[in-house]
């Protein structure tokens, strides 16, 4: 699950010497084949002209091989000559975008947290209680 921990890890790394790539990728299987957002992924990566070439291949490499094919939203974060490399996968979908700067770019990271606020759920019956955690739209507990 993602954690506060990982995310202040994401928003504190700089990098003043080498450009950081980040990629917010939807792979929700209900809107887009393999194919599709593979191709979306490329798309996203010819748009990021003043990325590192090491990064781009770091992120195709991931989206090619590496990705599990779980969840419908995957976002990555890649700075190669700084060996930082950031990935978590969403059980919510995220909107397809590509930047190239010195800092991840967190912002929509942010507006996910806030909108799938984690939350708890209480089962009562005559026999007991249940708590039931959500985070992120999966079930932790």
């Amino acid at each position: 699950m993602l954690n506060e921990y990982d995310v202040r890890r994401a928003v504190e790394f700089e990098s003043h010497d080498a450009p950081v790539l980040s990629v917010y990728l939807n792979v929700d299987p209900h809107r887009r084949t393999v194919d599709k957002y593979k191709l979306a992924m490329r798309n996203l990566l010819n748009k990021a002209e003043h990325a590192d070439p090491e990064d781009v291949r770091r992120v195709q490499n991931y989206v090619e091989m590496g990705y599990n094919r779980t969840g419908r939203g995957v976002v990555m974060f890649s700075c190669a000559k700084k060996d930082y490399w950031w990935v978590y996968n969403f059980a919510v979908p995220v909107e397809d975008f590509v930047f190239v700067s010195f800092r991840p770019y967190v912002r929509q990271l942010a507006r996910l947290l806030d909108t799938y606020e984690r939350y708890g759920v209480v089962q009562v019956d005559q026999e007991g209680a249940r708590l039931f955690l959500f985070n992120m739209g999966i079930l932790e507990a």
